[in-house]
């Protein structure tokens, strides 16, 4: 019962993250972007560079949100159920 509801806990951890992250704009598309551009001989350096900063702020904006995530995590599990998370995360580095 407990791991159950640590895993839709920490679920619904990841949507809020997914979501907030989803303010900034789709991480994908900033670098497709960015792809298409560098393909562009014609690309003026001022909309590569702009590009760019827009690649970096949501990389940033995800690692934020990611370590907030864990220091969150640390903050409300106990001492069983942070050693067992980190168990399950030893176990799916294999996947």
């Amino acid at each position: 019962m407990r791991r159950m509801f640590l895993g839709l806990w920490l679920m619904g951890l990841f949507l809020c993250a997914v979501g907030s992250v989803g303010a900034q704009g789709d991480p994908q598309a900033h670098v497709g972007t960015l792809s298409e551009l560098l393909a562009d001989v014609l690309a003026e350096e001022g909309q590569v560079l702009q590009q760019l900063d827009e690649v970096l702020a949501t990389e940033a904006q995800t690692k934020r949100t990611q370590v907030s995530m864990l220091v969150g995590l640390r903050k409300v599990l106990t001492p069983e159920q942070l050693e067992e998370a980190l168990r399950l995360r030893g176990s799916m580095a294999g996947l």
